[in-house]
């Protein structure tokens, strides 16, 4: 794949450099702010080879690409545009604006994050395999052994230090100095705090005063809570950067650091430090009182919503509530509703792949099933199930009944970062039920998308003009003639109005009237391009009734010609009509050559 020109393709249908005012990217999404909402392609995105789908919030757009495309196309685009997308915004806020944005941050923290949760977890499922397997014989390695002491030690150590991993993190997504945003971190992990982890077993906890004597605050530490890190360096970014303003700059280097740091750490310890962790343990409460419900019914709910969430991003929020899961009870209960969720979708996906005939649609399945089961299922949901509906409902459906056995069983996990097939070493203590959560998620999903499915979406493509229909090779223009632009016929027209072939959407028009390109309810793009070189005409004796983004439907009027004067002038009036993105359809002609009534049936695409 050509990452630069797919970066390009995007850039263009983006609206070009200057319409960006921001580019982020996760682990399978590119996350673009657009100035001007009108001037995307929408269309011309979803359709390029590389997109596997598009989700838009009037000027928020997250373009799906997957996993490793994703980071090669940023760094086209973002090396590209970068002064360009970090321009200062003047848009007005839309309600609900600040949550989105509060939502999209947290994901952007914890990102980057992900590699050593997926390390530290995945590691901690092996080593408590290989030790299972030790103690009933079947492999023969000692548990003093030191694989078992350095894995042990690289593990805890992941989670132990997490606070200083999310402080970095945060302090970037917060426009702070990372490093100081890590101070943060490492101050709640302060050794002369009792640990979180053992208080109890210390014999209690210690109390200090603050504000003059004003109340007590506990001194323990903040292993293992997420919350209070994550609002403690936003304050401190927030401060730093006010300072960065106020402070003269020969002052600089001494002030806002040394303030920064004292001012956010005395509020840490004092006020946001007690108050977010207990708004986290009541959160934790609220999850697990949902989990817990009776006969399973909160496990069906959230495998049931889970898919939906990631569809907004709102599924990054879930890692905040997993991180402290295993910090208060030490497993993780939402990681196996939210592999039987992902499971499902790749169902879905896979009948979807074995059920349809369109080869585009089998070339996304096939992968994106694959990538689901894996644990990643944007390919899934925005490339497949969520274009038909159907699938998609099938796959909640199918997330709800595993999410649902999961809850029942009480399964959770001894870490997080991953889900699906590669996260079954984090389930030893339960390993057949796991497996039955997955193997319920996939049964449901894949038997009622098989049973209900989603449509074929087949194009039937109807003749735009009355005249004689003839094969594309015996145009005279090479380029039409051999297929350059794409397979399609031509029609030597008797009568001067184009009509619409297909019920869709004016994507392209030309000043000179000659040509329009407009795309079908399935995507499939069509070109009618009335005559062979009447563009040099410059639109005498053409008049086009259409505007891009019209909606028109079959048998609208879309030019008008002077047959007569065209011809006078010696230019030939063969009719191409094309379909311009074969690459992702199949297309069969439907009549045999001669004469054709506008209207009639002359190409079926799926």
């Amino acid at each position: 794949m050509d990452y630069k020109k797919a970066a390009r393709q995007i850039c263009r249908k983006l609206g070009g450099r200057d319409n960006l005012e921001k580019v982020e990217h996760c682990s399978t999404r590119l996350r673009v702010t657009v100035k001007d909402p009108e001037k995307v392609d929408l269309r011309g995105l979803k359709n390029l080879r590389e997109v596997s789908g598009v989700v838009h919030d009037g000027a928020d757009l997250q373009i799906i690409l997957g996993p490793g495309t994703v980071i090669r196309i940023f760094n086209h685009l973002y090396l590209t545009e970068r002064d360009e997308m970090q321009r200062a915004s003047g848009r007005r806020k839309s309600p609900g604006y600040w949550l989105k944005k509060g939502v999209k941050k947290m994901g952007d923290i914890f990102i980057p994050i992900i590699p050593a949760l997926v390390a530290a977890g995945f590691l901690k499922g092996i080593v408590d395999l290989m030790g299972t397997l030790s103690q009933h014989g079947i492999l023969n390695i000692g548990l003093d052994n030191s694989f078992y002491s350095f894995a042990g030690l690289i593990v805890n150590s992941v989670y132990a230090f997490l606070p200083i991993l999310i402080a970095f993190s945060a302090a970037r997504v917060f426009g702070g100095n990372p490093y100081l945003g890590a101070v943060v971190g490492m101050m709640m992990l302060n050794p002369d705090l009792q640990n979180a982890w053992s208080k109890v077993s210390d014999g209690g906890v210690t109390y200090q005063s603050v504000f003059c004597g004003l109340y007590e605050v506990p001194m323990t530490g903040y292993q293992g809570h997420v919350l209070p890190v994550i609002i403690a360096v936003w304050i401190m970014s927030a401060l730093e950067k006010k300072l960065h303003k106020t402070v003269p700059p020969m002052l600089d280097l001494f002030i806002t650091p040394l303030a920064s740091l004292f001012i956010s750490g005395y509020l840490t310890f004092a006020v946001v430090g007690p108050v977010f962790l207990k708004i986290e343990d009541i959160l934790l409460l609220v999850v697990k009182g949902i989990l817990t419900a009776p006969w399973g019914i909160g496990g069906f709910f959230m495998g049931g919503i889970f898919s939906a969430t990631v569809i907004t991003g709102v599924h990054h929020m879930y890692t905040v509530l997993e991180l402290g899961q295993l910090a208060t009870y030490g497993f993780n209960y939402l990681n196996p509703i939210a592999s039987a969720a992902n499971i499902a979708q790749g169902g879905a996906a896979l009948a979807m792949a074995i059920r349809m005939k369109n080869r585009r649609v089998k070339g996304i399945a096939i992968p994106s099933a694959l990538s689901a089961f894996m644990g990643i299922t944007e390919p899934a949901i925005f490339g497949v199930n969520l274009r038909y509906g159907t699938p998609f409902l099938a796959a909640a459906l199918g997330g709800a009944f595993g999410g649902w056995y999961a809850a029942l069983r009480g399964l959770g996990a001894s870490g997080t970062g991953i889900t699906g097939i590669f996260a079954f070493p984090l389930y030893l203590e339960k390993p057949w039920d796991y497996l039955i959560s997955l193997f319920i998620a996939l049964t449901v999903s894949f038997a009622l998308t098989w049973i209900l499915g989603g449509r074929e979406e087949n194009l039937h493509v109807t003749s735009p003009v009355q005249g004689e229909l003839i094969p594309l090779a015996e145009v005279s223009d090479a380029t039409f003639g051999r297929g350059v632009l794409g397979p399609g016929v031509a029609i030597r027209p008797s009568k001067g109005k184009i009509a619409a072939p297909v019920d869709g959407t004016i994507e392209v028009t030309f000043d000179t009237g000659h040509a329009v390109i407009l795309s079908g309810r399935n995507g499939a793009e069509i070109l009618v391009h009335v005559g062979i070189n009447t563009i040099n005409l410059g639109g005498r004796y053409f008049s086009c009734r259409v505007k891009k983004g019209e909606k028109v439907r079959r048998g609208d009027l879309l030019i008008e010609f002077q047959k007569e004067f065209i011809e006078r002038e010696g230019y030939d009036l063969t009719t191409p009509v094309i379909l311009v993105n074969a690459d992702n359809y199949d297309m069969t002609l439907t009549r045999e050559p001669g004469r054709v009534k506008k209207l009639d049936e002359i190409m079926l695409i799926e």
